[in-house]
């Protein structure tokens, strides 16, 4: 049997550098072709072996699904905080992006601390107005030197 035949042979039964690799180690083929065969089979060893470590690395479907899920939600969350942050710098007159503490914002250049803009009075009443009515009614009940029970019971509170 020729070299190519066997050769043939063991590549169609299974693995080809192992076909080679067997051939190499019974001295079937020439010298001058077997460093070339072998520095291509080392060649092809290093690349099977960071294929497998790629393969092996890299998330099956359902956790990439989840990581995409869970990134969604984190990204739907911060832009509802960003929203909120927003609807809180207009109740104030403030810069919605940085409220005044940001020199090299592109909004205001740090000068949108609070009161520096116009207030928007529906986002005042909503989170505003609320905080300054409770604070109202407590300095009223420390001047007046009741308790929260007495107030209660008047109908205050």
């Amino acid at each position: 049997m020729t070299d190519m035949a066997k050769l043939l042979e063991l590549t169609q039964s299974g693995d080809p550098s192992a076909a080679l690799r067997s051939m190499i180690e019974e001295g079937s083929i020439p010298d001058s072709r077997r460093q070339v065969l072998q520095m291509l089979l080392s060649q092809q060893t290093t690349l099977d072996a960071s294929e497998e470590a790629l393969i092996d690395a890299a998330p099956d479907a359902q956790t990439a699904h989840s990581d995409n899920r869970e990134i969604t939600a984190f990204a739907q969350q911060i832009e509802a905080q960003q929203s909120l942050l927003h609807d809180l710098a207009d109740a104030i007159g403030a810069c919605g992006e940085c409220f005044g503490v940001d020199e090299d914002c592109e909004h205001c250049g740090g000068q949108g601390a609070p009161g520096a803009f116009a207030l928007d009075p529906e986002a005042f009443a909503f989170f505003v107005r609320p905080a300054l009515e409770k604070m109202s009614l407590r300095r009223a009940r420390r001047a007046a030197g009741l308790s929260n029970t007495q107030l209660i019971s008047k109908g205050v509170r």
